[in-house]
């Protein structure tokens, strides 16, 4: 077992202390120098449930334990202590359903292991180039630079990150994960223009469409998506790295115990274009089939991105143009009475820049969002709509499992929805 801890500010050295109960560790490592992030731990009995906790000294002088975590060493564990790209790529694999696409995962550590496709072709293993800012909600590369705002609609008006359509199931159902299929329009086709992001509010509000599915119980809260961003935008401060044409940024978060313990995503780089979704030969729009799923053997969350033109009348027999699978580490429980599924259609904002009212009006605009349904063309009914995973089958985000839908704002016009077959087909249209 390794066992990871975040820095203390001031702390002279740690120790791990351990044991086989909850609360009780008569197991104790060596003092270990100030720099020290992890620790390997040999000897231990497979299939036992071990539990951990982390002890910062001051000069001598130990502080409390952390949080505690448990684990269970098992062969078929992920091998991240080895840092060994070709022996962790696989160990990841063998825990993802097929078909599998360009894998990107990130350690405890902060390293991302990346791999172009199931094939085994160019992997490699770099730092992680952007992480979640937990207190300005924001998406920051390694240098600060902002990429893009993310949403808090746990919070509503007072997250102050924009408007938004959320529909989430009822803790009642204890639903664990979902699959959920967006017809997202083209920026604009003829002199039509369905998403708009203001220029002029790059560096206030920046402004960014995103669909997103969700899912949180106890102090955990998963996120994965994709996230619009118009040519010529990088990180704030680096614009000189944007590309120059529209795409979407997919995307992983899971926030644990108050501290983000993931970000992976795909490269923000002109120089790697395969890591964004392009318009390019899709002057119709895109089709997107988002899926997130915990992966309780590995205490880990998938969220797996397949792409196709809304050119192609069944995405269900043809193969995606492109296919994303995103791996991250998550102290994964067994379904719990409080857990939540959620879907958002969003557009967000840097909530510093926003009014009291939680969101402010810059003309950007993201409508003819259709779930399950693409609303512009003919081809009507996509496959699949909208279905949650409720242990052990997949059901219809319908009515009888969910909690009534949250518009924000609730009034004057911003998002509106027309219901084609409550709740799993619908348009969302949000006008700023």
């Amino acid at each position: 077992m390794t066992v990871y801890w975040d820095p203390v500010s001031g702390a002279t050295g740690y120790r791990v202390r351990w044991g086989t109960a909850s609360g009780v560790y008569p197991n104790v490592s060596s003092v270990l120098p100030a720099e020290a992030r992890k620790l390997s731990i040999t000897g231990l009995a497979p299939e036992q449930e071990y539990y951990f906790v982390v002890e910062a000294a001051y000069n001598e002088v130990w502080g409390p334990p952390s949080d505690e975590d448990s684990a269970v060493p098992h062969a078929g564990a992920i091998p991240w202590d080895t840092e060994d790209v070709n022996r962790i790529i696989p160990a990841i694999r063998s825990l993802m359903e097929p078909p599998y696409g360009s894998l990107i995962a990130l350690s405890p550590e902060g390293l991302l292991y990346i791999e172009a496709d199931a094939y085994g072709t160019n992997r490699r293993v770099v730092p992680a180039y952007f992480y979640y800012d937990l207190t300005t909600d924001e998406i920051r590369n390694a240098d600060g630079g902002v990429l893009q705002p993310t949403q808090r609609t746990d919070r509503d008006a007072e997250s102050g990150t924009g408007p938004y359509r959320r529909v989430r199931t009822s803790s009642a159902f204890g639903c664990v994960g979902a699959i959920v299929t967006f017809y997202l329009p083209p920026p604009s086709y003829g002199s039509s223009r369905y998403i708009y992001v203001n220029d002029a509010t790059r560096d206030t509000t920046r402004d960014t469409p995103y669909v997103y599915l969700g899912l949180r119980y106890g102090n955990t809260d998963m996120e994965g998506g994709i996230a619009f961003h118009p040519a010529g935008r990088g990180e704030r401060g680096q614009d000189h790295r944007a590309p120059n044409y529209n795409r979407w940024q997919p995307y992983l978060k899971v926030v644990q115990l108050g501290r983000t313990r993931l970000f992976p995503v795909a490269y923000e780089d002109i120089y790697n274009p395969s890591g964004h979704i392009r318009y390019d030969q899709a002057p119709y729009g895109l089709i997107v089939r988002l899926r997130l799923m915990p992966l309780q053997r590995s205490k880990g969350v998938e969220m797996k991105v397949k792409v196709w033109s809304a050119t192609f009348d069944d995405p269900a027999y043809d193969d995606p143009r492109l296919l994303y699978d995103f791996y991250g580490c998550a102290d994964v429980d067994n379904p719990r009475d409080d857990v939540v599924v959620r879907r958002v259609t969003s557009l967000a904002q840097i909530k510093r820049y926003t009014g009291n009212d939680g969101y402010r009006r810059t003309g950007s605009f993201f409508r003819y969002v259709g779930i399950g349904y693409q609303p512009l063309f003919d081809i009507g009914n996509l496959w699949t709509s909208a279905e949650v995973y409720c242990s052990p089958w997949y059901r219809l985000w319908i009515p009888d499992i969910s909690d009534s839908p949250t518009n924000f704002p609730s009034s004057g016009g911003v998002v509106s929805v027309n219901q084609l077959a409550p709740y799993y087909r619908e348009i969302v249209d949000i006008n700023l």
